[in-house]
C-alpha cells in the first residue's frame, strides 16, 4: 500500500512538474513572438499605457513580462498590443492558457476521485459477483 501512494504521488509531482515546463514554454514561446512581431514593422507592437500610449520598442524582457501577465490574464493595462497580429497572438495565448487550465483540473478531479475513492461492490466493473 505504502509503495502505490508513493508511486502515485510521484506519478502527481511529475505531472505537476510538466504542467509547469509547459506554461513556462508557452509564455516563453509566446514571449518570442510578441518581440519579433513588435520589431518587424510599424505596424504591430506594444503602446505603454503609463506614458500617453506611446509606442515602445520592446525589450525581451519586457516581452517574457507581457506574455506572463497575458497568459494568466491578468491585464494589468501597463501595456495594449496594437496592430491585427500581435491582437491575434495575445487572443490565442488567453485561449491556450483557459485550455491548459481546463485540463490541468481535470487531471487532478481524475486522480483524486480514481485513486483516493473506495470503489462500490456493486457499480465497480472489476468487482463482479459470480452467480452463476
Amino acid at each position: 500500500m505504502r509503495n502505490k501512494l508513493s508511486s502515485e504521488h510521484r506519478k502527481i509531482i511529475f505531472a505537476a512538474f510538466l504542467m509547469m515546463v509547459m506554461i513556462v514554454g508557452m509564455v516563453f514561446i509566446f514571449a518570442i513572438y510578441f518581440y519579433w512581431f513588435s520589431h518587424i514593422g510599424n505596424n504591430q507592437g506594444l503602446l505603454s499605457g503609463l506614458h500617453n500610449y506611446e509606442n515602445i520598442r520592446l525589450l525581451f524582457t519586457t516581452s517574457v513580462y507581457f506574455s506572463f501577465v497575458t497568459y494568466f490574464t491578468l491585464g494589468y493595462g501597463d501595456l495594449v498590443p496594437y496592430g491585427f497580429w500581435m491582437k491575434s497572438f495575445v487572443f490565442l495565448e488567453c485561449i491556450m492558457s483557459i485550455l491548459n487550465t481546463g485540463l490541468m483540473f481535470i487531471y487532478v478531479y481524475n486522480f483524486l476521485f480514481n485513486n483516493f475513492t473506495e470503489p462500490n461492490d456493486k457499480t465497480h466493473p472489476h468487482k463482479q459477483s459470480n452467480n452463476m
